[in-house]
């Protein structure tokens, strides 16, 4: 994987909105469900310019707003950015309603998170996915609601299912 874009889910695993992975491949999460495709070479390069352009590729970034009810812990990420370039690996965590979140990762997220990133027209069928409820979250061979999501390429289930 070159590089995950995910976003908190209140019940079970994060659900990735992009991954991009080293063969171009790239699967998103859309409006009207998960799209999967190959992107050229240049489209990465190009994603991974912008992704520098506004400081992705610097240091990791933390950007959360502290607990209410404990100053010293802060909540969990809405988004996290994952980056795996030039053999090292940034973990970005933002907080969506921090207004100290820079606006060229404003920008950059949101051009990244709405499914226009890549023109990607094949729809995604995973082998498996990941349904939760209140009782905990279960691997299914279908997607069993909205709050669904799927087992990408290269994820193992049990890991998911024990973060």
């Amino acid at each position: 994987m070159v590089a995950q874009i995910a976003v908190r889910t209140p019940l079970g695993p994060d659900v990735p909105l992009l991954t991009v992975y080293g063969d171009r491949t790239v699967i998103s999460a859309t409006n009207d469900g998960w799209r999967v495709g190959r992107v050229s070479e240049l489209d990465v390069q190009g994603f991974l310019d912008d992704a520098e352009s506004v400081g992705l590729l610097d240091d990791s970034l933390v950007l959360r707003r502290p607990n209410p009810d404990d100053d010293t812990t802060p909540v969990g990420p809405d988004i996290t950015m994952r980056f795996a370039v030039d053999g090292r690996t940034l973990v970005h965590e933002l907080d969506l309603a921090r207004n100290e979140r820079p606006p060229g990762i404003r920008v950059f997220d949101n051009n990244a998170t709405v499914g226009e990133q890549f023109e990607l027209t094949e729809t995604f069928e995973p082998t498996s996915w990941i349904a939760c409820s209140e009782d905990g979250c279960d691997v299914v061979a279908t997607r069993r609601d909205s709050a669904s999501r799927p087992v990408l390429p290269g994820e193992d289930p049990v890991e998911l299912l024990a973060s």
